[in-house]
């Protein structure tokens, strides 16, 4: 039982090191900084996306002169990249991947490689932009010190118990990210919304071909590891990007099988000590859901941990689904708790046994 209690009381302190860290991120920013921006989106089978996309982009307010699009067709076997030809605006780039190149990582490096300008932000195809948007990314970079900006990122709204549980799940992840990064502690971030310098990227990029995901982690903990004081998270309502969510059960575990995948390959302290605690205490959980069938004394165990556990999330998420106006959620954090410690330890188990598939193209762990 040591143990045990031990996992909690870590899982506690983690947790409430991210609320400190989101209290914490309050820097500061410069309307009036407009370095040369491109955009980079990998796009993949994306025809019913490329049209919106675009007028999403064409719409964004920054200086048109100092704003590039790049945007990479990775051999998309529907109209992708007929959809992109058609496009005449100015600004954009279009590139096509050669047969030696696949995949989203060779993507990204393709169109940072090749784009103009000083910062680089990266996005989705599937995302949807604040007017603004890149003006607040951007603003952070009149403090030379900042090679990378994070930011938020947000599930669309739909109705039902499962988009409700996707939805807090994921702003959970953004919200202890957020944290991490108040406490110079960075653990990961969302390639749908980021940014980072041009020159820092060609400088520490290290994308490993074997890992098909983590164009996004990787880069933060190089960074991270050479430049530690350098990564903020933009806390600005006008920076979040909203993204589709997973459509049903199978595209969800098939994308958090992507995601856990990659955790294999992390060699960042901070990032390997929250997965561990956080899937420790998760497994703790379960326990004591499956004792608690098998003798009822258990059953205090369980209730004690559920209490806590609740309390301490709800000290972060309360925070972070106001940020996000989705505090419709919070009334959801105590009974998806029994939920989540199913998923979390399934999802694990899992991504070790199995193979995922990406945009039509299956991966081998």
């Amino acid at each position: 039982m040591i143990y045990v209690l031990g996992f909690i009381i870590f899982y506690v302190l983690i947790i409430f090191s991210f609320f400190l860290g989101w209290k914490k991120l309050n820097y500061k920013t410069c309307k009036r900084y407009t370095p040369s921006v491109s955009v980079v989106i990998a796009l993949r089978n994306e025809e019913s996306q490329v049209k919106r996309l675009i007028d999403n982009l064409i719409n964004l307010n920054y200086p048109k002169d100092l704003l590039q699009y790049v945007l990479i067709n990775d051999h998309s076997t529907d109209e992708t990249h007929n959809l992109l030809l058609e496009n005449k605006s100015e600004n954009f780039k279009i590139l096509n991947m050669s047969e030696a190149e696949f995949g989203k990582k060779q993507a990204i490096l393709k169109g940072v490689s090749l784009a103009d300008g000083d910062v680089i932000i990266t996005s989705d195809a599937d995302c949807s932009f604040n007017k603004n948007w890149i003006k607040k990314m951007v603003s952070y970079y009149h403090n030379k010190n900042v090679k990378l900006v994070a930011g938020p990122v947000v599930i669309e709204n739909n109705s039902g118990i499962f988009h409700l549980f996707q939805n807090l799940e994921f702003l959970s992840l953004v919200g202890s990210a957020a944290g991490a990064i108040g406490q110079k502690k960075a653990i990961f971030c969302n390639a749908a919304n980021m940014s980072f310098k041009k020159n820092i990227f060609l400088e520490l990029n290290k994308y490993s071909s074997k890992i098909a995901s983590g164009d996004d982690v990787f880069l933060l903990h190089n960074i991270k590891a050479k430049y530690p004081n350098s990564i903020v998270f933009a806390k600005d309502k006008e920076a979040i990007v909203e993204t589709v969510g997973a459509k049903n059960i199978f595209q969800f575990l098939n994308q958090r099988n992507r995601w856990t995948a990659k955790s294999t390959s992390y060699s960042d302290v901070d990032a390997l000590l929250t997965s561990i605690i956080v899937f420790s205490t998760n497994v703790v959980g379960l326990s004591f859901m499956i004792l608690s069938i098998i003798d009822v004394s258990f059953l205090s165990y369980l209730i004690l941990y559920l209490i806590i556990k609740s309390i301490i999330d709800l000290l972060l998420l309360i925070r972070v689904l106001n940020f996000f106006d989705r505090k419709y959620l919070i009334k959801w954090v105590l009974p998806f708790q029994i939920l989540y410690s199913i998923y979390i330890v399934f999802i694990v188990i899992y991504s070790f046994i199995n193979n995922f598939e990406w945009k039509g193209r299956k991966y081998s762990k």
